[in-house]
């Protein structure tokens, strides 16, 4: 490895970080719990919106993926500027309009025959 790479002072500041180490798993693990859950919330939400009143999803499914593609790039920048107070926020937000987004995949799947609880039995 040539003395100019700065590899060696990457992996060193990579260390000093929380996440980054022996115990990575067990450092990130309940933020991935907390989004799968924020994302479940989010499909239980918009498959509640198609059961109630179907004639707003879809306007309300292409408002979702504007925000998301938003919030993604917010996010992106955000965190990687450290910002942990804000980036949280934003990324518990992504997490629900993903599973509103979802939601209409998941509406049609358990519409099929032999999908859900029926085709476990």
């Amino acid at each position: 490895m040539s003395n100019t790479s700065n590899f060696r002072e990457a992996i060193r500041e990579a260390k000093s970080h929380a996440l980054v180490g022996p115990n990575v798993i067990a450092n990130a693990l309940p933020y991935v719990g907390g989004g799968l859950v924020l994302t479940a919330l989010g499909t239980y939400g918009g498959l509640g919106v198609i059961r109630t009143n179907p004639g707003i999803f879809f306007p309300t499914f292409i408002g979702a993926v504007i925000v998301e593609l938003i919030l993604f790039f917010v996010a992106q920048n955000v965190a990687q500027k450290g910002n942990k107070g804000l980036a949280l926020p934003l990324l518990a937000t992504y997490s629900l309009l993903s599973g509103y987004t979802l939601s209409g995949l998941v509406y049609v799947a358990l519409r099929s025959q032999g999908v859900g609880i029926q085709g476990i039995v």
